[in-house]
C-alpha cells in the first residue's frame, strides 16, 4: 500500500513538473517588464489614405501637436466596406431618445 502511494505521489509531481514547465514557457512570451525596450517595429501595411503613427505606438509628438496633425488622429490599415444612411424621418437634431426631457 504504502508503495502505491509513493509512486502517484511521484507521478503527481512529475506531472505538476511539466505543466509548471509549459506554463512558464507560455508566459515567456509576454513581457510585462515596464523597464523594457519600446518596441518600434510595425508589422502592418499601410494605404495611401492612411495616416500612420510615428517610431513609438501612442506617442503624439510636440510637432504634431502643434501644427494640428494630432488631431487628424492616426490610422492605418483601416478601410470603410459600406455605410448606411439613417432612415428615421428629419433631422437628426429632432430626435429624441425615449424617456429624455423635451
Amino acid at each position: 500500500m504504502r508503495s502505491s502511494y509513493r509512486k502517484a505521489t511521484l507521478l503527481g509531481a512529475v506531472v505538476a513538473l511539466f505543466c509548471a514547465m509549459a506554463v512558464a514557457d507560455d508566459a515567456s512570451a509576454w513581457d510585462t517588464d515596464p523597464l523594457s525596450t519600446v518596441v518600434t517595429n510595425q508589422h502592418y501595411l499601410c494605404g495611401k489614405d492612411d495616416l500612420p503613427e510615428g517610431p513609438i505606438q501612442g506617442d503624439v509628438p510636440k510637432a504634431d501637436q502643434d501644427s494640428g496633425r494630432a488631431q487628424q488622429g492616426y490610422n492605418c490599415g483601416l478601410s470603410l466596406l459600406g455605410y448606411t444612411p439613417p432612415t428615421w424621418p428629419g433631422p437628426a437634431t429632432a430626435r429624441t431618445s425615449p424617456g429624455s426631457q423635451e
